[in-house]
């Protein structure tokens, strides 16, 4: 069995946008196209969406993480301090992405993400990183799971296509992360 090429990871640029929201297109395509109706929005905006990815990259309060293979960006993740009311912002982070282009699936690419963004949201000094799972997306739910988070028991319901979907958010102690931080 051959290994899977090797994941580089580097801070996210503005000049990523264009990558990055088609990654993030192809992730949400696999994951809600035919499991939610409407979902993703339909047509796409592109524009809009890279002008909102550029602002993101560019935001010095938001860790922009790309993974790439060979320059070819393969996913992302972003963190960012908590923007939930019933929590601290400066001691709870929130990952409010983590993507990884669907032909890369099953590679250790989204753990490699997902452990990278832990280190960063510790070195930045918070003690706690949530994230938001859409209640159909058992891939998600599983993902999180084996990695450690743990659902908190906050819910809400969002209305981003023709179906409500439930998203449940997950939590993770920083402290009681076992990897060794660098």
């Amino acid at each position: 069995m051959v290994p899977p090429p090797v994941l580089t990871l580097r801070d996210g640029v503005a000049g990523d946008a264009e990558t990055v929201e088609a990654v993030h297109w192809a992730g949400l395509e696999a994951a809600y196209r035919d499991r939610v109706a409407g979902w993703p929005i339909s047509p796409r905006d592109r524009e809009s969406r890279v002008a909102t990815w550029r602002a993101w990259l560019a935001d010095p309060d938001v860790v922009s993480i790309v993974g790439t293979v060979e320059g070819r960006i393969m996913g992302f993740c972003t963190v960012r301090a908590s923007a939930d009311d019933d929590v601290d912002g400066r001691a709870v982070a929130e990952m409010p992405t983590l993507y990884v282009h669907p032909e890369a699936w099953h590679r250790g690419y989204g753990r490699m993400l997902c452990r990278e963004s832990l280190v960063r949201a510790r070195q930045r000094g918070f003690v706690t990183l949530t994230l938001w799972v859409v209640d159909v997306n058992d891939r998600a739910r599983a993902f999180y799971t084996e990695f450690g988070f743990a659902p908190d028991g906050a819910m809400r319901v969002v209305v981003e296509s023709p179906k409500t979907v439930e998203v449940h958010r997950f939590r993770m102690d920083l402290h009681e992360y076992l990897d060794p931080i660098r």
